[in-house]
């Protein structure tokens, strides 16, 4: 068996010995799983395993003799297709008018129990997906009760640590109805065993668990000195709701594997990528906020900017995502062949003297709404992991106003550890919060 995906329709009709628009018709009425490389138009492409699986599953249908067909031959697999949408080919010399009837009462037939099907797929039985696990190489959902829903086999085995460890690591899965249809879909972060090398990418599946499409993050990038190439690290994905101004939206932000470049894109509900905005540093958390009240959802992306070496909080309008961030002047992190982006807001947040004088930089961790205010997390170390978690929480109301900073119990007993180490050379006083309130505003 085949390794190697199938790509493009041609190659996926010629696996399935049926004509290109025999299988596109498949994946459209059947279920026929394949996958878009960057969604709605772009590349389709198969595994020669979930082709086989979905037929030995009971999709069979007359298969018509494998090579190329004439032009006569394709008009009469276009009449019959037309003529019975349950399969692809049917049998060869039915009377077509004297069985019409005949025809239209078994289409009747099939679309009540096409309907009945979507019915029960649907949430109203309580089969919208609440719960997932992973076990392999199988992504698994579970309804509300713990009933399995559906699973769904990846060719290379699951990094099954960065799926278990839920305080340690970012959310890796989100449920929704992206288009309004009312059935739930199922984002999912997937991260191979050896995705260090392969990166991570993001997988859309029907509330069947059927693969709508797949988004694999990244491209090429180049600064005034480096060219950045794939691999990227899908980090976290934000879904923005249907607006009258437009919407809905995802929103994924994506890390390069071994440096700084960092990527938001805003993809259809379909998956295909609308637009992107590039950053010189890591921004991979994300949050939604109406921040000037227009009745859109800004995109608040956070993180650290390499080239100012500090916390950054930037506000992107989903609807004019593009563009790089600005650096600092001769910066040579600056991303080269791009406008400059049109960022509603950029916040940088000041170092103390722990990240001043000890750390690299420091960087924001998470981001949090708690009713009308906002809340960033900011680790004053280099490593969003750090063992002693030194963080700050700056509190911000809607239009990311500051309204104030406190400092973590775990800051300061960092704070008396490098104390003891000789690494300060002062005792921590609470008049080290009051710099911290001056935040430089880049945008806004």
């Amino acid at each position: 068996m085949r390794n190697e995906p199938l790509e493009g329709w041609k190659a996926i009709a010629a696996h399935l010995r049926v004509s290109v628009r025999t299988a596109q018709y498949l994946e459209k009425k059947q279920e026929l799983p394949i996958f878009r490389c960057g969604g709605e138009g772009g590349q389709v492409s198969a595994w020669p395993a979930d082709l086989e699986a979905w037929q030995a599953a009971g999709r069979k249908w007359s298969l018509p003799p494998p090579g190329p067909e004439g032009p006569a031959q394709a008009k009469a697999v276009a009449r019959t297709e037309s003529a019975n949408p349950g399969s692809s080919i049917p049998p060869q010399g039915l009377p077509r008018r004297r069985r019409a009837a005949g025809w239209l009462a078994a289409l009747a037939a099939g679309g009540a129990l096409l309907a009945l099907t979507v019915w029960l797929a649907s949430g109203k039985t309580g089969r919208t997906p609440a719960g997932f696990d992973v076990a392999g190489s199988d992504l698994v959902t579970f309804d509300q009760h713990g009933k399995e829903l559906w699973r769904y086999a990846f060719e290379q085995p699951l990094f099954i640590a960065g799926y278990k460890n839920e305080t340690a690591q970012p959310r890796m899965v989100w449920f929704a109805n992206l288009d309004g249809s009312g059935h739930t879909d199922t984002l999912f972060i997937y991260m191979p065993a050896d995705w260090q090398a392969r990166g991570k990418a993001v997988y859309c599946f029907s509330d069947t668990g059927r693969l709508k499409w797949r988004f694999v993050p990244g491209r090429r990038v180049s600064d005034k000195t480096h060219s950045f190439e794939p691999v990227f690290f899908a980090s976290d994905v934000l879904i923005l709701p249907r607006t009258r101004l437009g919407g809905p939206w995802v929103v994924i932000s994506s890390i390069h594997e071994a440096d700084y470049p960092g990527q938001i894109a805003v993809l259809s509900p379909g998956g295909r990528l609308l637009s992107e905005y590039w950053h010189s540093g890591h921004v991979p958390h994300l949050l939604a906020a109406d921040i000037d009240g227009d009745g859109v959802p800004e995109v608040l992306a956070a993180g650290v900017n390499n080239g100012y070496q500090r916390a950054t909080l930037i506000a992107l309008d989903p609807r004019r995502v593009y563009g790089t961030s600005r650096q600092p002047e001769g910066d040579f992190r600056q991303l080269q062949g791009m406008d400059v982006g049109a960022e509603k807001a950029v916040i940088l947040f000041p170092k103390t003297c722990v990240s001043e004088g000890i750390e690299e930089y420091n960087r924001v961790v998470s981001l949090r709404q708690v009713g009308d205010t906002l809340e960033a997390y900011v680790m004053e170390a280099a490593s969003e992991r750090h063992h002693a978690q030194p963080y700050l929480i700056y509190l911000f109301d809607r239009g990311l106003k500051l309204l104030g900073v406190t400092h973590s119990d775990q800051f300061v007993s960092w704070h008396k550890s490098l104390e003891a180490e000789g690494k300060l050379t002062h005792a921590f006083d609470e008049s080290e919060m009051l710099p911290l309130h001056k935040l430089l505003r880049l945008v806004r």
